[in-house]
């Protein structure tokens, strides 16, 4: 499977999920574990599709704990709700077919400025060198 292919399943994977978040469950019993599995699927998705995401995520979740105030676990998952409903719109729309394209990034090299402006006399004087020594060794080979 390529890559593009890959990814494309993990937004239609997503889409699911969000499809089938129930807001007032995630808030009201967050220690269930549909509410508990929900959260772990989306994260897992999210950490497969951007690592960014997935923390934003992650910092949003905080927040949905049972010792947690119900007004602000309500907050969150509204948050939460938001946060996956633009991600999902997001992914939905992305063109990951650039992910499947091969191609070598071979290091650019940057010579210092002053090789670069004097290279055609550096390039000479190694052949002054070169030839004179070689000159050299012929004439002690005679």
């Amino acid at each position: 499977m390529r890559k593009s292919e890959e990814k494309k399943k993990l937004v239609s994977e997503l889409t699911s999920y969000y499809k089938s978040l129930n807001a007032v469950q995630l808030h009201d019993f967050p220690d269930h574990k549909v509410s508990k599995d929900w959260l772990a699927e989306v994260a897992a998705l999210l950490k497969n599709l951007d690592e960014s995401d997935y923390q934003e995520f992650m910092r949003l979740r905080k927040s949905l704990y049972p010792g947690v105030e119900r007004r602000i676990r309500i907050n969150a998952t509204n948050e939460i709700d938001g946060f996956v409903r633009q991600k999902v719109a997001e992914y939905q729309r992305c063109d990951f077919t650039y992910l499947d394209k091969k191609s070598i990034n071979f290091p650019r090299i940057e010579f210092p400025k002053w090789i670069v402006k004097n290279l055609e006399k550096i390039v000479v004087s190694l052949l002054v060198t070169i030839l004179g020594a070689l000159a050299l060794t012929l004439l002690r080979l005679k």
